[in-house]
């Protein structure tokens, strides 16, 4: 059915600059997209965007992808966005469908729409700061793995202490300990010089801006390339904590997945090296092209085995 040019979320850059910190490397989902106007603001910002929509469009900005939401395949390396979508039990049943596979969907809408169009008793439903759209739209992260939970809130604060270069988030427990993603912490009452620059309160780990902050460091020569060509810089020896911090996942896991481990040298020679998932285990896991052109910009040697594909 063809469908005039009618357009109710207007894309700009900072709601772009949200979905791109919430994805965290994941394939965008435009679920309901209209014309496609994420597909075509988000490619400018080096986002990947799967636009889906059952209707055809007038002038649309990209390639529509004509289906079902409710019929894609969803895997656990895309997130889902709803941006201004129809009202009715399109959104839920949309997120009943994909609750198997993804973690979680982002939902952008008016507030008033909220209840209405998401079961927010059944789904842990958190309003993400930081954007508001020009006709009022707020954004809404939802939690799809383990619906029907009780949602507890946890605080998070960004922190600096003098011996740091750059500010980290760590989670500040009842206990009155602040922890990191991977477990590692220290009491709040017996730092000196601890700075606390902001706090949030979410579910869990998603949604926080790790740019910035000592995962994001651009001037270190260690830290994590995401299959997109995004480098996460890092202390040497913090690849761990960073896989969890910034992936919710261990390094192996984080290899497995794409993400490309960056040290500044290897164990037998004084050059930088990178490590994929695989390699010890015979089943390689290939950079895609945007790592492969990283690491070429930045002097890396590719594997043979990894060229072995089309990059």
């Amino acid at each position: 059915m063809l469908m005039p040019d009618q357009i109710f979320c207007h894309v700009d850059a900072g709601l772009v600059d949200l979905i791109k910190r919430l994805a965290q490397g994941r394939a965008v989902v435009d679920c309901g997209c209209g014309k496609g106007m994420l597909g075509a603001e988000g490619a400018k910002a080096g986002l990947k965007v799967i636009s889906i929509d059952v209707n055809e469009r007038e002038n649309e900005l990209v390639q529509v992808l004509r289906m079902d939401v409710c019929k894609f395949p969803f895997r656990a390396d895309q997130f889902p966005v709803f941006l201004r979508p129809c009202h009715g039990h399109f959104v839920d049943d949309a997120l009943t469908w994909m609750q198997p596979h993804v973690a979680n969907a982002l939902y952008v809408s008016k507030p008033q729409n909220l209840e209405d169009d998401v079961d927010t008793e059944g789904y842990q439903v958190t309003e993400v700061d930081g954007w508001t759209g020009q006709d009022g739209e707020r954004a809404y992260l939802i939690k799809l793995k383990g619906k029907w939970e009780a949602q507890a809130m946890r605080e998070f604060w960004l922190v600096k202490l003098d011996f740091w270069n750059l500010p980290t988030w760590m989670e500040k427990g009842k206990d009155g300990w602040l922890r990191h993603a991977s477990g590692g912490g220290f009491p709040t009452d017996r730092m000196t010089g601890l700075e606390v620059l902001k706090k949030e309160n979410l579910p869990d780990w998603d949604g926080l801006n790790w740019e910035g902050t000592v995962y994001d460091d651009p001037n270190s020569a260690e830290g994590w390339l995401t299959p997109e060509g995004r480098f996460y810089g890092c202390s040497y020896g913090s690849h761990d904590t960073a896989a969890y911090t910034l992936f919710q996942c261990s390094s192996h896991e984080a290899q497995r997945k794409g993400y490309a481990r960056i040290h500044a040298r290897s164990t037998f020679e004084d050059k930088p090296v990178y490590y994929m998932g695989g390699d010890l285990e015979g089943e390689a896991v290939k950079p895609t092209a945007a790592q492969v052109a990283w690491l070429r910009a930045k002097g890396f040697e590719i594997w043979p085995h990894h060229l072995e594909s089309d990059q």
